[in-house]
């Protein structure tokens, strides 16, 4: 009996994983005056035994994925309809009222796990429905050949060229620092971004012609300054 006594009051040692951290419940209430205390790092953790402790293991050190795909539909898909039906087909509208499609692979860290584990209901769907919402935004400032180029020039910057997706990965990190989720967006990346399928064709012609006529203007002004040096 004595043997099964200091069993039961040894079987609350825990050991956390080396990619977790632990948080310490006793009589479900979080032990640690400060976050630091609440917060247990991989090793031994000395608890007591089931029910008074319980010990919770967050995936604090390891990196999340969430792919948003709820606003894009593969090219290659070649359905026979020549129009986006939004019940079944996402897309976002551009600010000069152009239509395109996307696809966002977002990696975030635990930047909190007391309130990742704790305090929010499912973090990644809420991550998942920020970053939506930030992408949807964000675009809706963008011309349709600035999105395509996934970098526009930024005015409030000096000109500077501003990334696509580090404004929508900023949009969308400020929300989530307003909800106090404990997430944190390590990096969001566009897998793919394109015009839909069915006018992509005319899409890639005109950026052709708008190449050509870049090329055309630049060989007109070279030639103009051979010109110029030659009357000298």
């Amino acid at each position: 009996v004595l043997l099964l006594f200091v069993l039961f009051w040894f079987s609350g040692i825990q050991e956390v994983d080396p990619d977790q951290v632990g948080l310490l419940l006793r009589f479900g209430k979080l032990q640690g005056a400060n976050r630091l205390a609440q917060v247990h790092e991989p090793g031994l953790l000395l608890a007591l035994p089931y029910p008074i402790d319980r010990v919770i293991q967050v995936p604090a050190k390891q990196e999340g994925e969430v792919v948003i795909k709820e606003v894009w539909k593969g090219i290659e898909q070649t359905e026979a309809q020549d129009r986006i039906d939004p019940l079944l087909e996402g897309y976002c509208l551009t600010g000069d009222q152009n239509i395109v499609q996307a696809q966002v692979v977002v990696k975030y860290r635990i930047s909190d796990p007391v309130s990742f584990q704790l305090d929010t209901a499912d973090p990644p769907a809420i991550l998942h429905d920020i970053v939506l919402a930030a992408l949807t935004q964000t675009i809706t400032g963008w011309s349709v050949n600035d999105v395509l180029r996934l970098q526009r020039q930024d005015p409030a910057r000096g000109g500077q060229a501003e990334g696509l997706a580090d404004s929508v990965r900023k949009n969308a990190q400020q929300r989530l620092d307003c909800l106090d989720c404990g997430l944190s967006i390590a990096a969001l990346e566009f897998k793919q971004l394109h015009a839909p399928r069915h006018v992509i064709a005319e899409f890639r012609d005109v950026q052709s012609a708008q190449i050509d006529v870049e090329t055309k203007k630049r060989e007109a002004e070279l030639a103009g300054e051979e010109l110029r040096i030659a009357a000298l």
